[in-house]
């Protein structure tokens, strides 16, 4: 375990699953979805796991947050935490508001870029 004054806690109970979705779903665009599951310290909801779900979209190395559950009863072996997880995935990507999550991301990723490449040819103006 690493012990530093830089850090006043480490968690290391996170585990983590990416899924790259078929172009045929995301309008040829390469789209990845990253999980976090972890132990639900708080309980909320009375559950045993927390998991968040996020997404990055064309090699844009920024990942968007979709959204945040709280599942289980108790602790699940590694099979049945992935069949779980695999659910949730499912679930929120066959949500037919995923698709527009992604469009909405790739416009913001445009905008953001389109605003500091004005930015950058400002600065070399003065």
């Amino acid at each position: 375990m690493l012990y530093d004054e830089l850090f006043s806690r480490i968690t290391c109970d996170f585990y983590t699953r990416h899924y790259e979705l078929s172009p045929e779903f995301t309008d040829g665009l390469q789209v990845t979805v990253y999980t976090e599951c972890y132990p639900n310290i708080e309980r909320m909801n009375d559950h045993y796991y927390r998991l968040d779900i996020y997404f990055s979209a064309d090699k844009i190395p920024v990942r968007d947050f979709v959204i945040g559950v709280s599942f289980g009863d108790d602790q699940l072996d590694k099979c049945n935490l992935d069949m779980e997880i695999d659910n949730w995935v499912r679930q929120i990507v066959a949500d037919g508001t995923f698709p527009k999550q992604i469009e909405d991301f790739m416009k913001e990723q445009r905008l953001l870029e389109d605003s500091r490449m004005d930015e950058l040819l400002n600065d070399t103006d003065n």
